[in-house]
């Protein structure tokens, strides 16, 4: 017990440790947080908070359909924890699905995708920050593990003694491992694993959305989104089938394929 309290002691120490680096690198402008209402978002938010103040935190969310209440009651939450206003924004997903006529039947022309890039730049010039913070982690995927990696490569074992440079302005280590200052962005809990995010968020009694067996926390067009929303919000459903009224079609298409469920697909009762 006491090696785990001294692991989850050292991750914390580092993930702050990260985000300090990250303000140093643009010391006059806000830090900006990809919030996703997650528990690895939520967990770099309430950290950042703790190593920049609050007051410095800008924080932005993707959403695929507006004012689902089971996204705005963690989002609201959020705001009044940390006292700061969380800009709502469309995902980049979401001009594909339009342009590709996906569960609508009717294509919507775009000039062009969105890219996560356009997001960020639109971020960017609305909050006046630069460097952003996100939960990504190298556990997750082997992408993941090789694009926090080769943004840099130097381990920080301690960030709190990074030295700083008055004439530069910048950090005496400018990259270190979770820091990319050439493209603006830090991973601040880019070491941790699952259960060290949980036991942070449950320390903490963060909020977050949790759908399923709580790994997932994207309301999506999926099956499974829709299944859960009918469960547990049925007017989100309803606001997500107005949006897209052939989704419900690739439930019931999924309901056929089971047994168990084949019957209830065929009365379109799901």
């Amino acid at each position: 017990m006491a090696r785990r309290r001294q692991f989850q002691g050292g991750a914390v120490r580092n993930a702050l440790g990260r985000i300090r680096a990250a303000a140093d690198l643009a010391p006059d402008s806000p830090l900006i947080v990809a919030y996703s209402g997650g528990k690895d978002s939520a967990a770099v938010l309430d950290l950042a908070a703790r190593a920049v103040g609050a007051d410095r935190l800008r924080a932005y969310f993707c959403r695929l359909v507006p004012d689902l209440e089971c996204q705005e009651r963690v989002l609201r939450a959020a705001e009044r924890k940390y006292g700061i206003k969380i800009l709502r924004l469309p995902s980049p997903a979401l001009a594909d699905i339009l342009h590709n006529g996906e569960h609508r039947g009717k294509r919507i022309l775009t000039r062009r995708s969105c890219k996560q890039d356009d997001i960020l730049r639109h971020v960017r010039k609305k909050t006046g920050g630069r460097m952003v913070l996100a939960g990504h982690r190298m556990d997750e995927s082997p992408g993941r593990r090789g694009m926090i990696s080769q943004a840099s490569d130097t381990p920080v074992p301690d960030c709190r003694d990074i030295g700083f440079d008055p004439e530069k302005r910048q950090p005496a280590w400018p990259d270190c491992r979770g820091v990319c200052a050439k493209h603006g962005k830090a991973w601040p809990i880019c070491d941790w694993v699952g259960r060290t995010v949980w036991g942070y968020v449950r320390t903490h009694n963060l909020p977050v959305l949790a759908m399923g067996d709580g790994d997932c926390t994207d309301v999506s067009i999926d099956s499974a989104s829709l299944l859960w929303l009918r469960d547990n919000f049925p007017d989100d459903l309803g606001k997500v089938l107005d949006y897209f009224p052939f989704a419900e079609a690739e439930v019931v298409r999924d309901l056929l394929r089971e047994p168990e469920t084949h019957a209830a697909a065929v009365a379109c009762d799901w």
